[in-house]
């Protein structure tokens, strides 16, 4: 501040007085050091009054000088301070005032913000804009409660993701005073998929059936139904060389290529990997292959790993042996993940990280009768062969080997409570095993339109304890530190996740259909739609906050994303069938608004899932095949 400036401190608003005491104050000290006031002192109070009410008038802001040194400004052009100092008097500063606006602005900003809140609650009528999660969630790219825009990492307490544009219609409907016989509630929605069973012969003489929920019964439907919008007719896909789309979604069958090939041993096929490598890699297969499904207790996979390093091969126990396919399989799943450009994943390309896998796979097979799968670690060399294969495009043997890890489980008891004589390790994998096997067989069914094995009718086994593994040993289980949540809690919410998508195969994509048309076509009850939606909105709900979209610690971050995609797969199954309402034939008709959403919800759920994926890699999180999410 200069040494010249008023001892009032004075901005653009100091002009402005609105107090009568501090006007006062402002005219005395205006009137003391006017250039006037020595020689005016004595007669000037029959002029005061009008010098007052000159005084009193509010100056809209100061000049650049006046501001400059922080002094009162009389307002004028020049005013009177750069008059007497001859100074350049300018007003081109911009001003920092806020400046009340107009009451007519204020209206028309009103009147914009209640019109977009009404159009927000038509598309979306139950979005709270109140709700403390939006921001976050729309920093992540999705809309709470939009259609196709909702998944697992969703805020709580929002409703079904396209339940909007289903509920416009119906409330547009009431308002019209639609009753009766027509109500348009309990009407239908066509299906573009038939209830009819695709079996083909390849040129081997081998049989392929597809269920109608497969993806290759909604490929070709697609194609009949869209036409050139599907491009040019291609034996091969996009993603997989030389590969005849029938032969990457096909069913069980053996080949001379098949994995359970037998083959004698050859002499170093006992000998270890080097140490670090070998824990590197099996670390992919435990840590990010298996984050959702948790196939083994940790702290045992690793001492039973470091015991195989630390005595001899003519040392190993029974226990030793039955662990070697185990190690084997998670190596061959841990050689289709990388963590950075440096991995062999990345250097040697992906053809060449699954011949490196099929090597160890091949191994694990050969040191098992798989036939004969009577205890967990086997089962879980399994699972962990079921995920090679999956990750490797290999679903003809993959539901062969879940129907077998299924068995065996069943066989064990596994889908029974039973109080025996276990250990807390033991009594926790029992439950974890069988409810992968579980997911493995609901999941890998619906990719191939094939049916489950097991009912529900006949499970009565309960969720694993949402404890992690350290916290679980062989003499009991140790609470949880307080605040903190198990990611345990990520594997049984992905449990009913998967439940609901064995619901949505069975409601969406029925076997026995009531129809009398040829081709089996059928519709899909829009009460069903809803139904489904609200099961999909009290999942996401039930979520914890820190396994939505938020700034959660790092050991959170991957199932975080892995929830959203398996959220956006079960929509997809449950949008997919209707994708055909967004046809041109289609459009030009008049179609329910309702249909058209589902449709459109599809597209937004396939946007979401491109944007979820990039996100991931971006992230480093993406870093090799996820399945069964």
């Amino acid at each position: 501040m200069e040494h010249g400036a008023s001892p009032e401190e004075y901005d653009d608003h100091a002009s402005d007085a609105e107090g009568s005491g501090i006007e006062d104050q402002d005219v005395k000290q205006e009137h003391d050091t006017s250039p006037n006031g020595a020689g005016d002192g004595v007669g000037a109070p029959h002029v005061k009054p009008l010098s007052h009410l000159q005084k009193r008038r509010r100056v809209t802001r100061a000049c650049d000088e006046c501001r400059r040194k922080k002094i009162k400004c009389d307002g004028k052009q020049p005013c009177t301070h750069c008059t007497v100092y001859s100074y350049d008097c300018t007003y081109d500063q911009p001003s920092n005032r806020r400046r009340n606006p107009a009451p007519q602005y204020v209206e028309n900003l009103e009147h914009r913000v209640h019109r977009a809140e009404t159009l927000l609650h038509i598309l979306i009528p139950n979005l709270d804009l109140n709700d403390p999660g939006i921001d976050a969630a729309v920093a992540q790219g999705w809309i709470p409660g939009a259609p196709g825009k909702g998944h697992p990492a969703a805020a709580q307490h929002q409703q079904p993701p396209t339940q909007p544009a289903l509920h416009q219609s119906q409330n547009e409907n009431a308002s019209k005073g639609l009753q009766g016989k027509g109500n348009q509630s309990d009407t239908s929605l066509e299906s573009m998929v038939r209830a009819v069973a695709q079996l083909d012969m390849d040129e081997q003489g081998h049989w392929d059936y597809h269920g109608h929920s497969s993806g290759l019964s909604f490929v070709r439907r697609m194609r009949e139904q869209l036409g050139d919008l599907m491009g040019p007719d291609t034996v091969a896909t996009p993603f997989i060389k030389s590969r005849p789309m029938s032969q990457v979604l096909d069913s069980p069958k053996s080949g001379p290529d098949s994995p359970s090939a037998n083959g004698d041993m050859s002499p170093g096929a006992l000998d270890l990997p080097p140490r670090a490598y070998a824990r590197q890699v099996c670390s992919h297969a435990v840590d990010d292959a298996s984050a959702l499904l948790k196939v083994v207790h940790k702290p045992s996979f690793w001492q039973s790993f470091d015991r195989l390093y630390n005595i001899s091969a003519d040392n190993y126990t029974n226990e030793d042996n039955k662990f070697l396919p185990l190690f084997h399989s998670a190596m061959a799943l841990g050689h289709l993940y990388g963590k950075d450009d440096q991995s062999s994943l990345y250097k040697q390309g992906y053809e060449n990280a699954i011949q490196q896998g099929f090597g160890h796979f091949r191994l694990a097979r050969q040191m098992m009768d798989i036939a004969d799968c009577r205890d967990l670690t086997s089962i879980q060399a399994v699972m962990f062969m079921i995920l090679f294969m999956q990750s490797s495009s290999k679903l003809s043997q993959c539901y062969a080997y879940v129907g077998v890890a299924l068995r065996s489980a069943l066989r064990m008891g596994l889908h029974r409570q039973y109080a025996g004589n276990f250990n807390p390790i033991e009594a926790e994998m029992r439950k974890r095993v069988f409810w992968i096997v579980r997911k493995m067989d609901i999941y890998v069914g619906a990719m191939l339109g094939l049916p489950q094995t097991l009912s529900d009718d006949e499970i009565d086994q309960d969720f694993p304890t949402e404890i992690d593994d350290e916290y679980i040993t062989m003499d009991g289980m140790t609470p949880m530190p307080e605040g903190q949540i198990s990611l345990m809690t990520a594997f049984n919410a992905h449990t009913r996740l998967v439940q609901l998508l064995s619901k949505i195969v069975r409601k969406v994509y029925p076997i026995k259909v009531q129809t009398g048309t040829p081709d089996k076509s059928y519709s899909v009850p829009f009460s069903v739609i809803r139904d489904l939606e609200g099961d999909l909105e009290q999942w996401k709900s039930s979520l914890p906050a820190i396994l939505s979209p938020c700034q959660a610690p790092e050991r959170y971050t991957r199932v975080q994303q892995l929830l959203r995609l398996s959220y956006a797969h079960v929509q997809v199954m449950l949008y997919r069938p209707f994708l055909h309402f967004v046809a041109n034939e289609k459009r030009s008709k008049p179609v329910d608004q309702r249909a058209y959403a589902c449709a459109a919800s599809y597209v937004n759920v396939s946007r979401n899932i491109i944007h979820i994926t990039t996100q991931m890699k971006q992230r480093g999180l993406l870093n090799g095949a996820f399945w069964f999410v």
